[in-house]
């Protein structure tokens, strides 16, 4: 399901050797009044260095892929026509930063 790139792999393993992926919750304003079921925001998986909270980590499924913890949330899927979930390493002049890639966000309705 997962699959590290080898640069992000060599970035992570500077660290802790484990990443989180989280569901944050992006609002939204506006839809149909007529409705009777309004999108009030988008859960946009986000990644993060480190290991969750150890009160936490129960909320979260684990998978070692080349000597990395991955945590993730069970409800966590790919976007149609992606097979994986990508975890690249991004460069701008000295800054380095983790992105996810294939994973898909989660409607929030009322």
């Amino acid at each position: 399901m997962f699959i590290i790139e080898k640069d992000a792999a060599r970035y992570i393993h500077e660290d802790v050797r484990a990443v989180v992926i989280g569901m944050k919750l992006e609002p939204s304003t506006g839809g149909c009044h007529c409705s009777p079921v309004n999108i009030t925001g988008s859960y946009i998986p986000v990644l993060s260095l480190g290991k969750p909270p150890e009160n936490e980590r129960d909320r979260y499924e684990v998978q070692l892929v080349d000597g990395v913890e991955v945590y993730f949330p069970a409800d966590l899927t790919a976007k149609q026509g992606c097979s994986e979930i990508r975890i690249k390493l991004k460069r701008f002049l000295w800054f380095r930063w983790l992105e996810l890639e294939g994973a898909k966000a989660i409607a929030s309705y009322s």
